[in-house]
């Protein structure tokens, strides 16, 4: 893509790469894809997988440590490096996610946004509203779950 386009990357929870259908918490990876914004066409990327190491911790559900709760260290690092393999996504499209990564993914100005489409249906949609409100490269969509008209 590219050619002076708005494009952004976005993260996906999805089992079957056709449609959102894990929570962020389930997730073993992610789909990446590039979304052109003016055309609303997209090209998938790649998948990227979290570290076998991280997946040994179980997975992020009940999520508790620095971002909230009691729970120490290891989700925390889990998260970081979800965080970290995320980190040039500007949304992730996802069943349903907690409010503490939710908060940490936003501080990281990725915005997280809850949809139960087939990702092409998502992904038009998410295009449509940028070009609407005319968003730029990292100007947060503020609200889970709550764009209007996304759903």
């Amino acid at each position: 893509m590219g050619n002076g386009r708005r494009t952004c990357l976005v993260a996906i929870t999805s089992s079957d790469g056709g449609h959102i259908d894990l929570h962020f918490g389930k997730a073993r990876e992610f789909h990446i894809v590039e979304l052109d914004v003016d055309k609303g066409e997209w090209i998938s990327r790649e998948i990227r997988a979290i570290a076998a190491a991280s997946a040994d911790i179980g997975g992020i559900d009940g999520f508790e440590g620095e971002y909230g709760g009691g729970c120490t260290g290891s989700r925390d690092q889990l998260l970081r490096g979800i965080g970290d393999l995320l980190a040039d996504c500007r949304y992730l499209l996802t069943r349903k996610i907690g409010i503490r990564p939710y908060k940490f993914l936003m501080q990281r100005g990725i915005s997280s946004l809850e949809s139960p489409l087939e990702i092409s249906d998502a992904l038009g949609k998410l295009a449509v509203y940028l070009r609407k409100k005319n968003i730029t490269e990292r100007e947060p969509v503020h609200g889970k779950a709550v764009v209007p008209g996304f759903l």
